[in-house]
């Protein structure tokens, strides 16, 4: 089964350039790097897996001196990589940027759980400032599962400012204001029930 990045990448659902132009710095790669690296998955996609140096440096607008020295770099950096295949008895070298595909999506993930990280402590701070007191462990605990079953930090938020009438707010009253429980419509009991009542009052 193909890794879950070849396949968004197959179906454009991320684009090789702009995670490419997105993730440069912290991959410690130059421009010209970059340029070989898009040119490079231009090829895989057009399905060829040999790369001729020649071709490679008309490419690139290099010798081909150059061209090799710029790949060689890639080679020592891990980003570019080569397989053996064997196909109808015969043996050819392929080449392919898995590693540098799955290290750039690691510098997204990495992104993203700052981002996610940054909102939750700003959470946290609103309901302390809220309510005019730290939140204690346990309350953390439920703050984390609240999120974690996905609510949103908004209605959380919302939730929270309902609750500073509370006479003890925290949260629990968060919990009650996200999850109302729908209002019981009130029933007068049968005459039967107020009858025997009645009676059994009266003995």
């Amino acid at each position: 089964m193909k890794p879950i990045y070849k396949i968004m990448l197959e179906k454009k659902v991320i684009s090789f350039e702009k995670l490419m132009m997105h993730t440069f710095k912290e991959l410690k790669l130059s421009f010209e790097e970059v340029v070989a690296l898009i040119k490079l998955y231009d090829l895989l996609e057009k399905k060829v897996s040999l790369i001729k140096p020649t071709l490679f440096s008309k490419m690139m607008g290099l010798n081909v001196k150059d061209a090799e020295k710029l790949l060689n770099g890639l080679i020592e950096k891990g980003f570019l990589a080569f397989t053996l295949s064997e196909e109808n008895g015969l043996t050819s070298e392929q080449f392919n940027l898995d590693f540098l595909i799955s290290s750039a999506l690691a510098v997204l993930e990495k992104e993203a759980d700052h981002l996610v990280a940054n909102l939750e402590d700003g959470l946290i701070q609103f309901i302390e400032e809220s309510f005019l007191r730290p939140m204690t462990p346990d309350e953390l605990e439920s703050l984390g599962q609240l999120l974690a079953s996905g609510t949103s930090i908004e209605a959380i938020k919302k939730a929270t400012l309902e609750s500073i009438g509370s006479p003890y707010p925290g949260i629990k009253t968060i919990q009650k204001h996200l999850y109302q429980a729908p209002v019981k419509v009130y029933t007068p009991p049968k005459k039967e029930v107020l009858k025997a009542f009645k009676d059994l009052w009266e003995k």
